[in-house]
């Protein structure tokens, strides 16, 4: 009995062992298998493209951080911006009363000048301010007493060797009350002339007064036909007299518009 149960165990065990032997080997021990060796070979090729990922992502970070900045000095320069486009109205307030007031003061500097054009090259001789002293007091039959007290003259610029324009003179008066006794009188006379040559006499004034006032002279047409009184105050103030109604302008652009406005109420009123 005990032996057959002894033939039956080392019987057992055999079979056991000829199973054991029959049977495939497990996947996960075997290094011979083919599916965990392409897994395995496809991990090692995802490790280059993980760090490459790695170091393009960190790429990107950096870019992101560096467009943050300057995103930030952006925004940094437009609230600059927008300071200096609220300042501009008043930065130009403040450059046209420095404008106005450098011409003011320019204008005060040349109170005591007048300019005389069209006399012709040579006339005067050798003593330009000798010659006015007489010739002054000729064209505009001024008395001989009290005499004109003219401190310097000379010509203006240079001599045109190809021009047949006479340059202009300009006087300075030591007096300002002999300086009206020459404008006033030149107002009076109208045209002046001396041996068939037509003459002038003017305030001298700044570069900029003097484009103002041929933007008002160029309005007198205009004027004239709306019937408009007008006269140019010194030293450049358009006064206006329309419908009983006095305007004073200093500025040509403002006249233009309200002639403009003038001529505009007239053609509606005259349409049917």
């Amino acid at each position: 009995m005990a032996t057959d149960l002894h033939a039956s165990s080392k019987t057992s065990s055999s079979n056991k062992t000829k199973r054991a032997k029959n049977d495939p080997p497990s996947p996960i021990m075997s290094s011979q298998n083919p599916v965990l060796d392409a897994i395995l070979d496809e991990l090692k090729g995802l490790k280059p493209f993980m760090v490459s990922t790695t170091a393009k992502l960190q790429q990107i970070e950096d870019r992101w951080l560096s467009m943050e900045s300057k995103m930030l000095e952006m925004e940094h320069r437009v609230s600059s911006l927008q300071d200096v486009v609220v300042k501009i109205p008043l930065m130009e307030q403040e450059i046209s009363k420095l404008k106005s007031h450098t011409e003011d003061l320019e204008n005060r500097n040349r109170r005591n000048n007048l300019r005389l054009y069209g006399l012709p090259e040579a006339l005067e001789g050798e003593n330009l301010l000798t010659f006015l002293k007489k010739f002054l007091p000729d064209l505009l039959d001024l008395p001989e007493s009290p005499s004109l007290n003219i401190q310097r003259a000379h010509r203006l610029g240079r001599i045109q060797q190809q021009s047949t324009k006479p340059r202009g003179i300009i006087m300075l008066f030591l007096e300002f009350t002999d300086l009206l006794r020459v404008l006033n009188a030149a107002r009076e006379k109208r045209h002046l002339v001396w041996s068939g040559q037509r003459l002038f006499i003017s305030q001298d004034l700044s570069n900029a007064t003097n484009a103002r006032r041929k933007e008002f002279l160029a309005l007198r047409p205009q004027m004239r036909q709306m019937n408009i009184r007008y006269g140019i105050l010194h030293p450049c103030v358009c006064k206006i007299t329309f419908e009983g109604s006095t305007r004073s302008y200093e500025d040509p652009a403002q006249l233009k518009s309200f002639l403009h406005s003038i001529s505009t109420r007239h053609m509606d009123a005259n349409i049917p």
